[in-house]
C-alpha cells in the first residue's frame, strides 16, 4: 500500500503547474505526430488526434496521483456507464438539431464527428480544470472562493494562451467559475461538461 505523498507548498505548486501546462504541451506534440504518420490529415482529424492525445496525458496525470494518494477523486465523478449513454444522446440529438437548422451545407456525419469533438474538449477540459486543479489547490487554500477564482485563472488564461486577455477575461473567467459551481454542486463533470460542450458548439455555429 502505498502512502500518502507529503510535500511542502513549493512542490505542490510546482504539481498545480505540471498538471495545468502538460496535457497542453500534448497539443502541439500531437500535432507533430500526426503529421509525421499521416500525409493527408484534415482539420478535424488533426483535432481530434491531439485531444485525444491531451485526455491520455491528463488521464495519466490522474493516475499517477491517485496512486501516489496525491489527490482523492472518484472514478464516478469522471465518467460512467450512464453518463457515456447520456453523453451519446446528447450528441446525437445535439447532432441533428444543428444538421436540421444551421448546417445545411455540411453532411450529418461530418457534423457529428464535429460535435462529439466538442465534448471530448469539454470533457478533457473539466477534467483538469474543475476536478484535478481544484483538488491540488485545496491543498494551498481552504476558502472555497479563493479556490474558485484560482481555478478559473488558470483554466482562462493558462489553459487558453492562444486567446487574447479580453476574451479569456470576459468570458472564460466567468464561465470558469459558473462550471466550478455545477461540479460543487453535482460533485462531477458530467453537468459542467454538457454545459461547456453547448457553450463551445453556440460560439462555433454563431
Amino acid at each position: 500500500m502505498i502512502e500518502n505523498i507529503k510535500l511542502n507548498k513549493f512542490e505542490i505548486l510546482i504539481m498545480l503547474l505540471a498538471t495545468a501546462f502538460l496535457p497542453l504541451l500534448s497539443l502541439m506534440i500531437g500535432d507533430a505526430v500526426t503529421s509525421l504518420l499521416f500525409e493527408r490529415v484534415d482539420l478535424l482529424g488533426m483535432m481530434f488526434a491531439e485531444r485525444l492525445l491531451f485526455a491520455l496525458v491528463a488521464l495519466l496525470i490522474l493516475n499517477i496521483y491517485l496512486k501516489i494518494r496525491f489527490i482523492d477523486i472518484k472514478v464516478e465523478q469522471v465518467i460512467s456507464i450512464r453518463q457515456l449513454i447520456k453523453y451519446s444522446l446528447m450528441i446525437i440529438v445535439i447532432s441533428y438539431l444543428v444538421y436540421k437548422f444551421l448546417a445545411t451545407n455540411q453532411i450529418y456525419v461530418y457534423i457529428l464527428a464535429y460535435i462529439s469533438l466538442n465534448f471530448l474538449i469539454a470533457w478533457e477540459e473539466e477534467l483538469v480544470y474543475r476536478l484535478m486543479v481544484p483538488k491540488i489547490i485545496e491543498k494551498l487554500f481552504n476558502n472555497i472562493l479563493i479556490i474558485c477564482l484560482i481555478q478559473s485563472l488558470i483554466f482562462s488564461f493558462i489553459g487558453h494562451p492562444e486567446q487574447t486577455f479580453f476574451d479569456n477575461l470576459v468570458y472564460r473567467f466567468p464561465l470558469g467559475i459558473l462550471l466550478y459551481y455545477m461540479k460543487q454542486k453535482t460533485g462531477k463533470i458530467f453537468l459542467p461538461t454538457l454545459a461547456h460542450a453547448i457553450w463551445n458548439i453556440i460560439l462555433s455555429y454563431t
